[in-house]
């Protein structure tokens, strides 16, 4: 990085060594960058003496007139103090190398020159730990009009018109719990520059290696809402031992699914954004779930085992009254759970014995529905069998077919004068019964007194028809003679 810094003369007028010719770097006018400046001259035209005073530094911060061509005087005739000052010296010294500016910039007022001062990383922590005088004092003025000193630049960096100082100490993350006197870089930033760029240097602080295991960042490292597996996954990281510890409390007390409940690490350890800690960028509310985490813990049997659980400290409650409630409790349901058992068991075996019974009582009516209705079957059976022998014998007391068509007069014609039908067989050969007729039922009239009968009918029929053709054939009084 770089430092800038007003430089004076020493008010002595001493110098490197004086000249005749060619000035003190063989032109009339200094320049920015020159290692040599021309402190006066004097005489006339012809003649002038030239005072030349060495302004430069090696990387080193060394004074290095010493060797310079023409050098006789290799002291330091710079100041940092102001014109007056004795007893200062070169404000690059002990810094780096320098680089310088010609007088009347409103970097350096009423300075006889500027310095630019290089100034590596390795030397900060030590120039800033030897807080010296000459830090303290040397400065330039910033592009906002304010003074800066050389510590200023080195702790916070700045603006200048001739350039940047580049990132101070104190603005560097890794820096940000180093302690310059007895503040750390965290407030110094915070009181020097504004607290919203301290806390945005310790988020990113706190995101490194070595911040995630400073107790300064455990508030940080359980803000987020992945807290309980980052832990998981990250037991040494500061605040992380905690909530494991808190969580594992709620474990052995029983509590196995509480981390829903918890919405952030307060809940789990309270107060652990409390302190001296880096704060996220909004700050971890106080557990929001506190009412649910108590009210859970009221509903577990063993609740006096919570009693040394760190978040439960704030439910207020008297774990042992809680205890011996939850215990007489227990006892007085365990009574009326056994009674209730009892109860059931005695309903169980009522019930039982009822549908014993019923099934008993079934199983004799479908026995007897059973026996009735095989004793219907064989009352059928023997029915059937009473009525085919009934029938049998009524079969043989009656004339067979044969005798009654012997006895039966010879076919008679039908009125029309074509014979009547003879009667016809059946497919089996036996003879059809007769019109109007059917076989002969039981206590019936036989069926060949049946046949006789009707025969006997056609036959008187075909007389009377016969008897009528006759007459008509007469006419009145009797018929043609035949010639």
């Amino acid at each position: 990085m770089y430092v800038y810094a007003s430089g004076w003369y020493e008010p002595e007028g001493h110098r490197q060594y004086d000249t005749h010719r060619g000035n003190c770097h063989g032109r009339k006018n200094n320049r920015d960058g020159d290692t040599m400046m021309i402190r006066r001259h004097k005489g006339s035209r012809r003649s002038k003496r030239y005072h030349c005073v060495w302004t430069d530094t090696d990387s080193s911060g060394r004074f290095n007139a010493s060797g310079q061509s023409g050098v006789g005087d290799t002291r330091d005739h710079i100041r940092y103090g102001g014109s007056n000052d004795k007893s200062s010296h070169h404000p690059c010294k002990g810094l780096g190398s320098a680089y310088m500016y010609q007088p009347g910039s409103s970097t350096f007022p009423g300075a006889h020159f500027g310095f630019k001062c290089s100034v590596s990383d390795s030397k900060v922590a030590g120039l800033l730990s030897s807080n010296s005088g000459h830090i303290n004092s040397a400065g330039a003025t910033d592009s906002n009009n304010v003074r800066k000193t050389i510590k200023d630049q080195l702790l916070f960096g700045g603006t200048f018109r001739q350039g940047t100082a580049g990132t101070g100490y104190c603005l560097r993350k890794e820096n940000l719990a180093k302690k310059i006197g007895n503040e750390t870089c965290f407030q110094l930033v915070s009181r020097r520059v504004n607290e919203p760029t301290a806390n945005q240097k310790a988020r990113e602080y706190c995101a490194t290696s070595a911040g995630r295991k400073d107790p300064k960042c455990k508030c940080l490292n359980v803000a987020g809402s992945t807290f309980l597996r980052d832990c998981k996954a990250n037991p040494s990281w500061a605040g992380c031992n905690e909530v494991n510890a808190g969580i594992k409390s709620f474990e052995n007390a029983g509590l196995k699914s509480a981390t829903g409940l918890f919405g952030n690490a307060d809940c789990i350890v309270p107060g652990i954004c409390s302190g001296d800690v880096y704060k996220p960028l909004s700050n971890v509310p106080a557990c929001a779930n506190k009412n649910a985490i108590c009210n859970q813990v009221m509903k577990l049997d063993n609740v006096k085992s919570f009693a040394g659980v760190k978040a439960t400290q704030g439910c207020n409650i008297n774990f042992e009254a809680e205890q011996n409630k939850r215990d007489r409790e227990k006892r007085e349901s365990a009574a009326a759970a056994a009674a209730a058992a009892k109860k059931k068991r005695d309903a169980a075996a009522a019930a039982a014995k009822r549908k014993r019974d019923a099934d008993a009582k079934k199983k004799r009516d479908a026995a007897a529905a059973a026996k009735r209705k095989r004793d219907a079957a064989a009352k059928k059976k023997r029915d059937a069998a009473a009525k085919k022998k009934r029938d049998a014998a009524a079969r043989k007391k009656a004339p067979s077919p044969a005798s009654a068509s012997k006895k039966a007069p010879a076919a008679s014609r039908t009125p029309s004068g074509s014979p009547a039908p003879a009667a016809s067989r059946t497919p089996s050969g036996s003879p059809a019964p007769a019109a109007g007729g059917g076989l002969a039922k039981p206590g019936g009239m036989p069926q060949n007194t049946k046949i006789a009968i009707g025969v006997s009918g056609v036959v008187v029929l075909c007389c009377c028809l016969l008897l009528m053709m006759m007459m008509s054939g007469g006419g009145g009084g009797g018929g043609r003679r035949r010639r």
